[in-house]
């Protein structure tokens, strides 16, 4: 039985602001997901879907 349908939507602007932020990440992110983060073209992008996939 399907219980709801939800969206999560993260600005990627508002991730790229966040993440000049050494203590957000730190609080955030794992050193995983940060390491993963590092061979992206743009960080802001993979950050934010993986704070959404996270919320799942």
């Amino acid at each position: 039985m399907l219980a709801g349908v939800g969206v999560s939507i993260l600005p990627i602007d508002r991730m790229r602001e966040q993440i000049v932020s050494p203590v957000f990440m730190r609080r955030v992110f794992t050193s995983s997901e940060r390491h993963g983060a590092e061979s992206r073209p743009d960080a802001a992008d993979y950050y934010a879907k993986v704070s959404v996939q996270a919320r799942k």
